[in-house]
């Protein structure tokens, strides 16, 4: 077996990174769920979701970045969608290449700088308000308003860390930033579970937290500036470069609000219930699938700059080879996993603490068959996201507005299952298959032929990857 190409396979080192989150979840919510009662399990989950919510900040600059710089480094003079799509990547020379890496890194530090500012307001004002319920159930109630800052620090540091996790992204140093962010799950996820075991104080956990995210900005920082991409004597705020960043962002940014709202406005509408048993399964049973849903997702999304890459160079039969391999390979295996955890998932929790347990059967299963189309429509759509255009914009800030209304709006009468079937029936209706139909129309690939192509892909991948010659 060649170890060493495994070592460098992108979608391994993401899964490997992705499953060191997994082991954390694994060995520190039993042992929070076995020391603490349920409001605390509801508010450590619920911070969680808060934290999710800081990164809305990002206002789609991250992937933008991430493209830009993969295009830049290919060639493009222009990172505009249209002069991508005209492939123009013959008429830049390494020195304007790398005067463009510059001015974008240099670019960027305003921009983030201003929306780590932002977002840190706009995460204090939705975690007070929108967790005053799960918070009346603290006695503490200082310990909520630290854990509140804790997060929204986290969410800052978070935030300042897209900046530069995007270049060594962009710049093909996927395994590194991978690496580092597995190093630090574990370092972190190791704490945790030792502060649990000796039932320290819950402050410190949340300490934990932004400590284990400031150590990641440091390393990644210095590994960035390793690489003297900053190496032209005066980079500049480049205004050109900043419209051709903000076009794509600031839709990519209005339509992560909107994919928030579908997939995490659930989590919002539980958390105002009387019923702190049920906000905690809800939120263990949601953190668990959606963990799944990102673990499975992760690697498409670590193929954004080798996507962009294939679009600027026209090498359409790679693309569509690596399309076919890693979708249906990844959903696959989210069902699969998930099917396990329906089964299973019950039976492992009470071991741990007979009364607190994952949502019932009917209950979850929707949960995964809302994920899995989740899933799909999510792969499509990021693939025609790489070619810095973003035509999701109305369909998605208008499904997670309306889920959201409906949500509230079923859940006196209706309970839980209104508010999944206010996500199932919403995206279903149309958010579930447009990506889809637009990356036919644009790609003109077949999903037939995905389906068609994918075991004589993925034997190839294993001979070439795994199989000793």
């Amino acid at each position: 077996m060649k170890f060493k190409l495994i070592l460098k396979n992108i979608t391994f080192i993401t899964w490997v990174n992705q499953f060191s989150g997994l082991i954390g979840s694994i060995l520190v919510l039993p042992v929070l769920i076995s020391n603490y009662n349920p409001e605390y399990i509801a508010l450590w989950l619920f911070m969680q979701s808060v934290i999710s919510f800081g990164m809305l900040g990002d206002s789609g600059f991250g992937s933008t970045l991430t493209r830009s710089i993969a295009s830049l480094k290919s060639g493009a003079i222009s990172v505009s969608s249209e002069n991508l799509a005209k492939g123009n990547i013959l008429f830049s020379s390494p020195e304007i290449i790398q005067e463009k890496l510059s001015n974008i890194l240099h670019t960027s530090k305003y921009i983030y700088g201003f929306l780590s500012i932002i977002s840190f307001v706009l995460v204090l004002l939705y975690g007070y308000f929108g967790g005053a319920n799960i918070f009346s159930f603290i006695k503490d109630q200082n310990l909520t308003m630290f854990c509140l800052l804790a997060s929204s620090f986290t969410c800052l540091f978070q935030l300042l860390n897209v900046r530069l996790t995007s270049f060594l992204k962009g710049v093909g140093k996927i395994t590194i930033e991978k690496n580092i962010d597995t190093f630090i799950n574990i370092t972190k996820n190791i704490t945790l579970l030792v502060l649990l075991l000796f039932s320290a104080n819950f402050y410190l956990l949340f300490i934990v937290l932004v400590l284990g995210q400031l150590l990641k900005n440091i390393i990644i920082y210095f590994k960035l500036k390793s690489l003297n991409l900053n190496n032209t004597n005066k980079p500049i705020f480049d205004k050109q470069l900043f419209r051709e960043l903000l076009i794509p962002s600031w839709k990519l940014g209005v339509m992560n609000i909107g994919a928030f709202l579908i997939n995490q406005s659930s989590i919002l509408v539980i958390s105002q219930i009387d019923d702190k048993v049920l906000i905690a399964s809800y939120l263990l049973t949601y953190k668990v699938l959606f963990f799944l849903y990102s673990f499975f997702i992760s690697p498409v999304y670590s193929h954004i700059p080798i996507f962009s890459k294939l679009y600027v160079e026209k090498k359409t039969k790679i693309l569509t080879d690596k399309i076919s391999l890693l979708f249906i390979s990844n959903i696959l295996l989210f069902i699969l996993v998930s099917i396990l955890f329906l089964y299973f998932g019950d039976y492992l929790i009470s071991l741990i603490k007979p009364d607190i347990l994952f949502l019932d059967y009917s209950f979850t299963l929707i949960i995964i068959i809302t994920l899995t189309f989740e899933l799909i429509h999510s792969m499509f759509a990021t693939v025609y996201l790489s070619t810095n255009k973003v035509p999701f914009l109305i369909p998605a800030i208008l499904s997670g507005i309306i889920i959201t209304l409906l949500s509230f709006y079923l859940v006196p009468d209706y309970g839980l299952l209104g508010v999944l079937f206010s996500q199932f029936i919403v995206q279903l209706c149309f958010n579930n298959w447009y990506p889809i139909y637009l990356f036919r129309k644009k790609f003109n690939i077949q999903i037939r032929t995905l389906i068609k192509i994918f075991p004589g892909v993925f034997i190839q991948n294993l001979k070439v990857n795994y199989v000793t010659k």
